[in-house]
């Protein structure tokens, strides 16, 4: 459902601006709070302990890297990296 909502966002943006404008660097994708290395981090720690709710991924991404997610944008970024809890 989510990424039905993300292209029509970017329907949106392409119809009000042109191509041209679309594909220029005003319009590139989110990347998330995290950055790679902490991704990779992360991943590494979610395979050696168990984590049963997105709210304790959560606390281990402020603990570890001091960046806060919301459960639902915590359960987003595992989805994203393909990961399910």
């Amino acid at each position: 459902m989510r990424r039905c909502f993300h292209g029509l966002s970017l329907l949106k943006s392409y119809v009000s601006v042109g191509l041209k404008d679309f594909l220029g660097t005003n319009y590139v994708g989110y990347s998330g709070k995290l950055t790679g290395a902490e991704i990779v981090i992360l991943i590494a720690e979610l395979k050696s302990k168990l984590y049963t709710t997105a709210k304790s991924v959560s606390s281990f991404i402020y603990d570890t890297f001091g960046v806060k997610y919301s459960v639902s944008g915590t359960a987003d970024l595992l989805h994203r990296i393909a990961l399910d809890l």
